[in-house]
């Protein structure tokens, strides 16, 4: 409590992991209570770490595992501006699904997260290689 009319309330970083809504209750010790929604938006940028595999062949498995921090489900993938779609997902990695057209020919995939909703950030552009 801050004083007879405010408290203060500490949420656990798992609460607000991923979009959606908080239900807080709180009860006084007379047996009073009230209860509140609070809405959990998207904040903060996403930040790609790495990639798994690092590098890709035309004989790599059709999916990669994007690292990083800051990812709030359901973001979405992006390679060369195209969206992929996403078979996992944990704050912390995500499993995209490639194309045989992303493995077809040596070159770079430009790999970028996106946070959903309005408010969603983008992640920088991660170059993956392919050899």
């Amino acid at each position: 409590m801050v004083d007879a009319t405010q408290g203060k309330v500490a949420i656990r970083d798992e609460d607000v992991k991923e979009i959606g809504t908080l239900d807080l209750v709180v009860t006084n010790p007379n047996k009073d209570s009230f209860s509140a929604t609070i809405d959990v938006v998207a904040s903060g940028k996403p930040v790609i770490t790495s990639t798994n595999p690092a590098q890709l062949t035309s004989t790599s498995p059709k999916s990669l595992t994007v690292i990083g921090q800051g990812f709030l489900s359901p973001a979405t993938v992006t390679i060369n501006g195209e969206a992929r779609a996403i078979t996992a997902s944990d704050g912390k990695t995500i499993t995209v699904a490639l194309l045989d057209k992303d493995l077809a020919a040596p070159g770079v995939l430009k790999l970028i997260v996106k946070n959903p909703g309005p408010d969603g950030q983008t992640s920088d552009a991660l170059d993956v290689i392919v050899k």
